[in-house]
């Protein structure tokens, strides 16, 4: 008996798919937007399916007790036979497959092209894949060459086409940041303390407890003078001076005066900043000058308000404003009474929810 499957177009079951599936139980005649029927046959005993990239799609088989990857096509063909211990989907025309606990990289013919050999991969972007062996980070291309050797404790590749390295002090921290090029050259020696990586040719880095701004070719360009910095986001960077916190454009002049006891950025180039308890919505696409008593902003008056929120019939109070007639709740504090996690990513500076833990200050 054959059963017959679809190619998905739409969301809803791709969505499916992406969790893998017994092929006996995918139900796809109610879906829309559906072209392109396949067919596997219940004599493949393949186990499990994932969603197709590059044409092919990741398999499981049972091999003498052992469950084994491999891929197969839209006919139900396996193509790249399950060999594996462990298969990731194909993206830029390569996947991540594991044998015993080294992975490597393979194409659609099912070519090796980055030898099994590392303890970990990461996925490639524009080319280039951050591999590691023993703790050490190194870079390679599509070609499985290596491009930046595995000695050191961190790397980290940019839009700039420069790979940021780091290694460890003497006290196991990372220090000595520096930046390579796609030949594993050095152009930016190992001699700041922290840094981000490019954006746009510019880079936040720190030396002796400053944060300040170099180019590709390792100019300073905005000096060293900020507690602390972040990369530059749509033209702008986050920055910390003598306790105060704003945000400066690509030349150094400050976009949003730095004044305020806290800022978060928001979407479409609008900050939320407080000084001195006072809340105030501002645009880093306008010029802003120090806030006047009453706070009128692009977005409205903020004003305190007393709404109050509910859960699981419990009522609680906690700071919240009205900006435009919409409420504004602080994250964290609906964090911590649904006791979920949350993280902060500083390389995006995007805040995330974590469902699996519970919350922590």
């Amino acid at each position: 008996m054959n059963h017959t499957f679809k190619k998905v177009l739409s969301l809803g079951l791709t969505a499916t798919m992406i969790l893998g599936i017994s092929t006996t139980a995918l139900a796809s005649e109610q879906a829309t937007n559906l072209v392109d029927e396949f067919v596997i046959s219940d004599s493949a005993n393949y186990d499990n399916m994932h969603w197709f990239s590059d044409g092919l799609a990741v398999m499981t088989q049972e091999i003498d007790g052992e469950i084994k990857f491999g891929y197969m096509d839209i006919e139900g063909t396996m193509v790249i036979p399950a060999i594996y211990d462990d298969a990731v989907s194909f993206y830029e025309g390569l996947a991540e497959v594991t044998i015993g606990d080294k992975s490597g990289y393979i194409n659609t013919k099912g070519d090796t092209v980055v030898p099994i050999i590392y303890d970990y991969v990461w996925m490639f972007m524009d080319g280039f894949a951050t591999v590691i062996n023993d703790d050490h980070y190194g870079i390679v291309n599509t070609k499985g060459e290596v491009i930046v050797p595995l000695i050191y404790d961190y790397v980290e590749s940019s839009s700039d086409g420069l790979f940021m390295v780091a290694t460890y002090n003497e006290y196991a921290t990372l220090d000595n940041f520096g930046f390579l090029n796609t030949n594993g050259d050095v152009i930016i020696p190992l001699i700041y303390n922290n840094a981000y990586s490019f954006y746009d040719g510019l880079a936040a880095v720190e030396k002796d407890t400053y944060w300040g701004v170099i180019d590709t070719n390792g100019d300073v360009v905005i000096p060293f003078i900020y507690g602390y910095a972040e990369s530059f986001i749509e033209g702008f960077m986050l920055v910390e001076k003598d306790g105060k916190w704003g945000f400066i454009d690509t030349s150094g002049n400050a976009a949003i005066p730095i004044i305020y006891d806290d800022v978060i950025r928001l979407p479409n180039n609008y900050v939320a900043a407080t000084t001195d308890g006072i809340p105030v919505i501002l645009s880093l696409s306008e010029v802003n000058e120090v806030p006047e008593t009453t706070p009128n902003t692009p977005s409205g008056i903020v004003t305190p308000t007393n709404s109050k929120v509910v859960v699981n019939g419990t009522e609680t109070v906690f700071d919240a404003y009205t900006i435009s007639g919409s409420n504004y709740f602080k994250l964290r504090d609906i964090c911590a009474l649904l006791n979920v996690g949350i993280t902060w990513d500083n390389d995006t500076s995007t805040i995330g929810i974590d469902t699996s833990v519970g919350y922590a200050e």
